[in-house]
């Protein structure tokens, strides 16, 4: 063990050495602006970097610590800063060790520097720096920390000069993580189609989808057969990536693609984001859409089952009703795709409602707003004496998270002030627990005056609990003249 440490560490150190950038001149650097760079990098800092050594080349702490404290490499580089003049700062910029390079570029910002000319120097130093704030840790090569820093004090002209020094140096450095984050902009567009015509890195392909232009899809169409086309091995596909084609207008022509990326999906050997990955199905609207969607559903059930709701819960049409009405019957109702499929198979809906509903127990937790909706459709069936004979049931379970029913089960012309009884009933049974239900019971009084005094009783009964935690209901019961001001 104490061997294979000592080689990670001199593979590390190695791996430094070869990437620096320039010659760094330790003359122009005071002694005592030296010492406190080496005890940067001591203590702590030194057991985190030996830690995250297989993920990074150094490791830096911002001013937070854990628990809210300050972290005490940020504290010597505080004593640092105090003593370090702003040509130490640009020498120390060339420092062998990331951590130092990346205290003197944050050091530099507070001087009036030319951010573009930070971003120039360091836009080769692909170092990894880890950077932890609390709890969080995170990180990145030192050119995206840089870029990411600045990039909201550049203005347009600079930042288009920017991302299109990031796009040719791409070959030498790999793909910075600001071209994921590219809104459209004119001037870099021909530049990025070109890249994506020579070299399709997903993330610069994510860029080009973001321009959402028709004349674009052949193109796009090849790099992702160049990126994904074979199967051969095991691939990635960024949600970067499906994030940016979820946004793109759905084109036939990728539809092989798609079934390919499927096919690697349900073999496993495709990674992705598989809720971003479904809704490329679901965006579709269309039979060959809803017979990917059925199948992945079909193999995988429950583990899959909620994924596949949130990529159609949006495209509520009569294609996908059969999907619904399979989710709906084996994990539950999802939302309010029920309006959909009254419509489309009314009997098939009221079967799935009486199912649902008798699954229901009060004493148990209960979907306040799923209830309501049963009681609602299923009472058009079975009559209005049944919709009361179960709230009734729901409101005396000794549940008072039920008195929320108040406020979903519709009125029903003529038969107000009996629902009425059962809600200002409630008010006495939980009184710090149904004020909505307080509301809706009032809303009854203009066809049932005569329960005026029953909800001024039980108010004054409440008063300091309602006036302190729900002072809108006081303004509400005196809009409604139940109480006076």
């Amino acid at each position: 063990m104490k061997y294979l440490f000592l080689l990670i560490t001199l593979f590390s150190l190695q791996n430094i050495y070869a990437q620096a950038k320039t010659t760094f001149d330790s003359t122009s650097v005071r002694p005592i602006v030296l010492n406190y760079a080496d005890s940067i990098r001591s203590g702590e800092a030194a057991t985190m970097r030996w830690y995250y050594s297989s993920q990074a080349h150094g490791f830096v702490k911002t001013n937070n610590g854990l628990s809210g404290s300050v972290a005490e490499q940020f504290k010597i580089y505080q004593r640092m800063y105090k003593v370090t003049t702003q040509e130490e700062w640009l020498s120390l910029l060339n420092h062998r060790f990331p951590e130092i390079r990346y205290y003197a570029f944050i050091s530099l910002m507070t001087y009036d520097m030319n951010n573009l000319e930070l971003i120039y120097h360091f836009i080769d130093d692909n170092h990894l720096l880890m950077i932890q704030s609390g709890c969080s840790v995170d990180g990145g090569k030192m050119n995206d920390l840089v870029i990411n820093k600045v990039w909201s004090q550049l203005n347009h002209s600079e930042k288009v000069t920017v991302i299109k020094l990031c796009i040719e140096k791409v070959d030498k450095n790999g793909v910075y993580k600001i071209l994921g984050q590219l809104e459209r902009i004119p001037e870099t567009y021909s530049l990025l189609r070109k890249t994506v015509i020579e070299n399709p890195y997903p993330t610069i392909v994510a860029s080009l989808f973001k321009y959402k232009s028709i004349k674009d899809e052949a193109i796009l169409r090849t790099a992702l057969e160049k990126m994904y086309g074979d199967t051969l091995a095991k691939k990635t596909l960024s949600a970067e990536l499906v994030g940016a084609m979820n946004n793109y207008i759905p084109r036939k022509s990728f539809k092989p693609i798609l079934d390919k990326m499927m096919e690697d999906y349900l073999s496993k050997k495709l990674q992705v984001n598989s809720s971003l990955f479904l809704k490329l199905y679901a965006n579709y609207r269309d039979k060959w859409a809803e017979k990917h969607l059925m199948h992945i559903l079909t193999l995988q059930g429950q583990s899959i089952s909620t994924r596949v709701y949130h990529a159609i819960e949006t495209h509520q049409i009569d294609i996908y009703a059969d999907l619904f009405f399979n989710l709906w019957a084996n994990y539950g109702l999802y939302n309010d795709a029920y309006k959909m499929l009254y419509r489309v198979d009314k009997n098939r809906t009221i079967a799935l409602m009486d199912t649902s509903f008798a699954q229901l127990n009060p004493k148990k937790y209960v979907n306040t707003k799923y209830l309501a909706i049963f009681l609602c459709y299923l009472s058009i069936e079975k009559g209005f004496d049944w919709k009361y004979e179960q709230v009734n049931t729901f409101l005396n379970s000794d549940n008072p998270k039920l008195y929320q029913i108040a406020m979903f089960v519709p009125r029903q012309t003529g038969n107000q002030p009996k629902l009425a009884d059962l809600y200002i009933e409630q008010l006495y049974k939980f009184p710090k627990y149904n004020i909505l239900s307080l509301i809706e019971a009032v809303n009854y009084l203009d066809f049932y005056g005569e329960k005026k005094m029953a909800i001024v009783e039980w108010y004054e009964n409440n008063q300091p609990y309602i006036d302190l935690n729900y002072p809108h209901v006081k303004q509400y019961l005196i809009r409604k003249e139940i109480i006076s001001k």
